[in-house]
């Protein structure tokens, strides 16, 4: 929905396709390092902690990404994240 909101549908053909790669990959990836990560000795806990952390950004990457596109924003729909 976020997505959605910030991209024109022309935008949207030519980027989602993107974004859905990295969405797989990411899940691999994020998988594989939470592996090597327990393997090393982290424990469940301090893996909960990193995940947090990791959470924690996606927010704030969000709200930077929303607050510059709200003050450009196309003319056409409403959004709910301004």
């Amino acid at each position: 929905a976020f997505a959605n909101d910030l991209y024109s549908r022309e935008q949207g053909e030519r980027l989602f396709p993107l974004i859905a790669l990295g969405a797989t990959v990411g899940a691999v990836v994020g998988a594989k390092v939470a592996g090597l990560l327990f393997e090393s000795g982290m424990d469940a806990y301090s893996l909960l902690h990193v995940a947090a952390a990791i959470l924690a950004l996606t927010v704030v990457t969000y709200q930077v990404v929303a607050s510059g596109w709200c003050s450009r924003a196309p003319t056409y729909g409403s959004s709910l994240w301004c």
